[in-house]
């Protein structure tokens, strides 16, 4: 472990963020069984509305294939009937005019008294009145029939196909609601996966973020404290313990042994005699009676101001790499 950074609200972020990723995730489960819910209740809308369009149809079928066909069938038996009994009242009027001819031969002849005579004409005046009144009722029965096929059938007929528009229409407003009712269903599910992706992304970052508190060496070596230069050429001071960092601030370097690099600086008298991929040698104050071998790879492009204050002086920054 190289550096520990003080994590501050992490933990109460993480926290906060796995509790907002449990609320996503029970959000979204509600939204599925939403729409599990909506598809049922959509089917069983749908299933209702076609069986009330095959009910409208089965009305209209047994409107006219029985209930029409009987009651035309009831006109006619009546109407038949009627005239089966005007047949008999005529023929019991014909028996009842030969009966009163020969009662009025025997009244002349004293041989029959008037009361049994007055009888007779009694029976033909009923019989007559019978046929009269079963021949209005005939007449009425036919005006009957006449209204029922003219006015009462396709009055009827007309109503059960408006019912059977209004099933249709309201199956199609079934199933088109329902259609909308899935859409809005589906994007909500849709609406509630996007957002527990995302918490799910933020509870990753913030995760991610404390890792990166603890920093570790990727390999042994050696640590060196990064120490910064200012526009004066100052040192900055070292990472100490309660240091407030800023974001992409350097804390610590950590240098590659096998390959050592000599940083240093040129007078701009100068600089026009180094140049990269000239080869020097190098000489460290501590190890004098020894020599390295060099190769400039760097040359600053631009100067920088000397380390004194209020000098004038530009210096060149340049890296040499030691080949021994």
């Amino acid at each position: 472990l190289l550096v520990e950074l003080d994590p501050g609200s992490l933990k109460e972020r993480i926290l906060n963020q796995e509790l907002a990723v449990t609320s996503a995730k029970n959000s979204v489960i509600k939204a599925q069984n939403d729409l599990e819910i909506q598809r049922l209740r959509n089917q069983q809308n749908i299933d209702d509305a076609s069986i009330n369009v095959r009910f409208a149809t089965l009305d209209m079928e047994k409107f006219k294939k029985s209930d029409a066909e009987l009651k035309r069938e009831d006109f006619v038996g009546s109407i038949t009937n009627l005239a089966n009994q005007v047949k008999e009242s005529q023929e019991q009027m014909a028996i009842s005019e030969a009966k009163l001819k020969w009662y009025r031969e025997l009244e002349e002849k004293k041989f029959l008294s008037k009361m049994s005579l007055r009888e007779e004409e009694l029976n033909l005046s009923k019989a007559q009145n019978n046929v009269m009144k079963l021949r209005h009722s005939i007449k009425m029965m036919r005006g009957e029939s006449d209204a029922y096929e003219k006015y009462v059938y396709p009055k009827s007929e007309q109503n059960f196909a408006s019912l059977i528009k209004q099933a249709e229409l309201s199956l199609t407003t079934v199933e088109q609601t329902a259609t909308n009712n899935m859409i809005t269903a589906t994007t909500d599910l849709d609406t509630q996966k996007q957002k527990l992706s995302l918490e799910e992304e933020q509870l990753i970052e913030v995760k991610d973020q404390m890792n990166k508190t603890r920093i570790y060496a990727p390999s042994p070596g050696l640590v060196v404290y990064h120490v910064s230069e200012s526009r004066y050429g100052s040192s900055s001071a070292m990472i100490e313990k309660g240091a407030t960092l800023r974001k992409g601030q350097d804390i610590i370097n950590l240098p590659n042994l096998s390959q050592m690099l000599v940083s240093l600086k040129v007078h701009e008298s100068r600089i026009n005699q180094v140049k990269p991929g000239l080869f020097v040698q190098v000489r460290i104050d501590t190890i004098p009676d020894r020599s390295f071998k060099g190769e400039i790879t760097f040359v600053a492009p631009v100067p920088s101001a000397a380390e004194r204050w209020g000098s004038n002086k530009k210096v060149f920054k340049c890296e040499v790499a030691i080949k021994d």
